[in-house]
């Protein structure tokens, strides 16, 4: 089997925290090598049901955008930045061992870069954009790693046979954006989705799109 390093991020909804490990094995096999583990996080998925409801409406519409609605949703592709930036922040804080094991693994060449697992038994948590996490010196971190999956444990007995007959081997993409945006990361608790996020900085479609580029699997866009 070939050794396979990965930088896992689990969550632990009951102790509403998240912990980070960076292992030199194979998440495949019971020996993961060499690994070194940071303390656990607070963390709590940072989207109320209001923003989880525009997030929505802005996968329908991003499409075909109805008359008038352009303001609305460079408003929240900008929160999608915001939320990339915040996710960074819950996980890896700045100053801390998970930071330190991120810089370790970012800064890795070649064949030595792992891969970022994210294991969760939460379908929510799952869902939420990691591959946009961005750090204030790292930039969009996630491009300069192998690639990324999505690992979710059965949280009750059976329910891994029935995630097995759900799980097929295509890769699903929620959206990709052409429209330049920034903006000022908001403070913890504070709404994403504010209009006066979004000015002509930056490019989420460039770091969705670097990416997908990593990833393990081929994928065409329509």
């Amino acid at each position: 089997m070939s050794i396979s390093p990965f930088l896992e991020l689990r969550d632990l909804p009951g102790a509403g925290q998240v912990q980070v490990r960076l292992a030199d094995g194979s998440r495949d096999s019971d020996d993961a090598g060499s690994e070194r583990t940071a303390a656990p996080s607070p963390f709590a998925i940072p989207l109320s049901e209001a923003e989880r409801a525009a997030l929505t409406r802005y996968y329908r519409e991003i499409r075909c955008p109805p008359p008038g609605a352009l303001p609305r949703l460079e408003a929240v592709e900008a929160a999608l930045r915001n939320l990339g930036r915040l996710l960074s922040e819950l996980v890896f804080p700045a100053g801390g061992a998970a930071h330190a094991l991120l810089r370790d693994a970012v800064g890795r060449a070649g064949g030595g870069r792992p891969e970022l697992v994210i294991v969760s038994e939460r379908p929510d948590f799952l869902a939420l954009p990691w591959e946009l996490m961005n750090d204030p010196s790292l930039g969009y971190f996630v491009p300069n790693l192998a690639g990324v999956a999505r690992q979710r444990h059965a949280a009750i007995p059976g329910e891994a046979a029935e995630m097995a007959e759900r799980t097929d081997d295509a890769l699903h993409i929620l959206m990709l954006s052409p429209t330049p945006l920034s903006g000022a990361i908001p403070e913890p608790g504070a709404p994403l989705l504010n209009p006066a996020a979004a000015d002509t900085a930056g490019s989420l479609a460039a770091a969705a799109v670097a990416a997908l580029e990593n990833l393990n699997s081929q994928a065409s866009l329509d």
